[in-house]
């Protein structure tokens, strides 16, 4: 996964946040960056239905916030009051703690070492996908084709010993007066392997027969029918399932990926940033206001959506832009892009266009509308900064 990937929410810090999220200082184990645990997060969610994200404090690092990532064969089960399946519930039926293992259960090692510990409920982020009211624990994303899975797995495996079988062909000699097996000394004499353009002459009272292997003929349909049905139960569509593009026009692709990606949009608000995302910047700005540092609430942008079609696509945006539904720096974000970079990329650009005296085949509007040379003529000064204060992203 990369930063633009399709269901990761993602967001850009200013330093040293940045820095943070873009490096492994995030991670417990220093492998990943932020970008990188949400997308084993979101691995987690789909395999298994549900992950564990635990609080760890190191007051050695400037953000001293890591996140350790825990799967869900870490959560202890326990015949304590009030603890159901790992989860410890207070008289009101809130969690108040996890009990996770130390290490992973199947580690090999000695079951005496492996103790239980108590995590308060305030250091961990429960994640999993809640559809029921009473749901305590996650349901994997690919439960509904389980079933189907393991039964289709079982034909395949079916229909390769088939293929084996319906390969073995195979020739024999037959008497024809029904008289006794032959001898080994006869038998070398005979030819015992079909070439391409082998004759055979069969010995006399003797004939040479053939068996008939099993026909191979319904795996194209039932297979067919399987990847149709595959991609309902997981909301994702057939031609992106399966890599089947043969069926597809653009006027179906489009109306199958403006439905997937509402379903992505769902995953992304909230999962991943609302019960995920929006706990870590909480957990965030809880350890900086003990250096001092007052952190600001934070912007979180869904990564990039492909365009299926960029000219029309980049038309209407431009268009919702200037009759004033939505603001430029919602039409970066929807890009996947951090407004306060791109506009700063942009500034650049501009500074070295008019040092080495280029110019763009046409002029470039600013965010008021005008462009670069009619500021010039009327002695605008460029914004610095397109970031108002006090505000992150």
């Amino acid at each position: 996964f990369k930063k633009n990937d399709l269901i990761l929410g993602i967001t850009t810090c200013t330093h040293p946040l940045k820095e943070w999220a873009d490096g492994t200082g995030c991670d417990l184990d220093e492998r990943l960056s932020l970008y990188g645990i949400q997308a084993l997060v979101l691995k987690h969610l789909v395999v298994d239905g549900e992950v564990f994200i635990q609080k760890v404090i190191d007051p050695k690092d400037k953000v001293p916030l890591k996140l350790r990532i825990l799967e869900a064969d870490y959560l202890a089960h326990s015949n304590k009051k009030n603890v159901i399946g790992g989860i410890e519930y207070d008289n009101k039926g809130r969690r108040v703690a996890y009990h996770f293992w130390e290490n992973h259960p199947n580690a090999q090692q000695s079951a005496t070492l492996n103790k239980v510990k108590r995590v308060p409920a305030s250091q961990v982020i429960h994640l999993y996908h809640k559809q029921r009211a009473s749901q305590s624990r996650g349901i994997s994303f690919l439960a509904p084709i389980m079933l189907r899975l393991k039964a289709f797995d079982e034909f395949e495996d079916a229909e390769l010993v088939r293929q084996r079988n319906a390969s073995c062909y195979v020739g024999f000699y037959r008497s024809l007066d029904g008289g006794d097996f032959i001898t080994e000394e006869e038998e070398k004499g005979r030819e015992s392997e079909i070439r391409p353009g082998s004759i055979f002459s069969a010995p006399s009272g003797e004939t040479l027969e053939f068996n008939q292997p099993p026909q191979v003929g319904n795996y194209a349909p039932y297979s067919e029918s399987m990847k149709h049905t595959l991609p309902i139960g997981t909301g994702i569509p057939y031609f992106l399932l399966s890599g089947d593009f043969s069926k597809v026009n653009y006027s179906s692709a489009r109306m199958c990926m403006l439905t997937f990606y509402r379903y992505v949009d769902q995953i992304t608000e909230h999962l991943m940033i609302d019960q995920f995302l929006r706990k870590v910047e909480d957990w965030l700005r809880d350890c900086l206001i003990l250096r001092g540092i007052k952190l600001s609430p934070l912007v979180w942008s869904a990564p990039k959506k492909e365009l299926t079609d960029p000219i029309k696509e980049i038309e209407a945006y431009k268009l919702a832009v200037e009759e004033g539904f939505i603001p430029h720096s919602q039409v970066i974000r929807e890009m996947g892009d951090d407004p306060e970079d791109t506009y700063e990329e942009i500034f650049k650009l501009d500074d070295f266009l008019t040092g080495q005296k280029a110019h763009f085949k046409q002029p470039r509007k600013d965010l008021n509308g005008s462009t670069s040379k009619e500021n010039a003529k009327a002695g605008k000064p460029r914004p610095k900064n397109s970031k108002q204060k006090g505000e992150n992203s």
